[in-house]
């Protein structure tokens, strides 16, 4: 079937263009490729959902920074930020300061304990050897070692 619903070759035509060129192909013949090629668009979505293509709410970690703030004395900052990891677990973030290019001046692991809360608001304070312009969270994980 073609996109209009109208196949671009006239059935009527005339015997010179039906020797030249062919015959048209069968509707079935092209209902049948169309089949085969959903078909296995469906199956390789189901086999994509069915190993991993979704994270599921009993691992999923998500984080995001709320505030900051930057000493005077070049020496340390401040971060708020909150978490959203799966429950009973242990979990650790990584804490970094960066400068105004970017480079890393502190770095620190922050690790959380287990609670009853999905949801937890941390204030973190890193050490700097260097004048950061920006704090923020680089990456949260479930801590490996985790037994229940």
């Amino acid at each position: 079937m073609w996109l209009f619903g109208k196949d671009p070759v006239v059935h009527n035509a005339p015997p010179q263009v039906s020797d030249r060129y062919g015959k048209t192909r069968k509707k079935r013949l092209d209902l049948w490729i169309g089949g085969v090629f959903a078909g296995v668009l469906v199956l390789a979505g189901i086999a994509f959902l069915a190993f991993g293509g979704l994270p599921t709410s009993d691992t999923s970690i998500e984080f995001r920074d709320i505030a900051h703030t930057l000493d005077d004395s070049d020496t340390k900052a401040s971060l708020t930020f909150e978490v959203t990891a799966p429950v009973q677990h242990e979990v650790v973030c990584q804490v970094e300061a960066l400068n105004p290019s970017y480079a890393v001046v502190g770095s620190q692991l922050v690790e959380l304990p287990r609670s009853d809360e999905r949801t937890r608001i941390m204030v973190q304070e890193v050490r700097t050897h260097n004048r950061p312009t920006t704090i923020t969270v680089k990456d949260c994980w479930i801590q490996p070692n985790d037994e229940r």
